[in-house]
């Protein structure tokens, strides 16, 4: 993601760059962050670089929390975080496998 989402993203790999923001929740494999993101995190291994800012709960199998990151909400570890994403988030589950 380069610039403005007004919405979810769904992929395998979702990397929010820096300068960049999604305003809704991230469905992935791997995500990184080093942008904003103003929504809730599903995927099994998250990266919130130094420059992210998270306002959001984040659901992940593994969590690689950099210093300098801004998160604010809850972590929680899951063994299938995007399984989470049908009761959590406006998502159809077919999407988030």
């Amino acid at each position: 993601v380069l610039g403005f989402v007004d919405g979810g993203v769904i992929a395998p790999q979702v990397h929010v760059m820096q300068k960049a923001m999604v305003t809704g929740d991230i469905i992935a494999t791997q995500a990184t962050v080093s942008g904003q993101v103003l929504g809730n995190i599903f995927a099994d291994n998250i990266v919130l670089e130094e420059t992210s800012s998270i306002e959001g709960e984040i659901y992940h199998k593994s969590l690689d929390l950099r210093a300098g990151a801004h998160f604010e909400g809850k972590s929680r570890h899951h063994d299938k975080p995007k399984s989470l994403a049908t009761a959590l988030s406006i998502y159809d589950h077919t999407h988030a496998t």
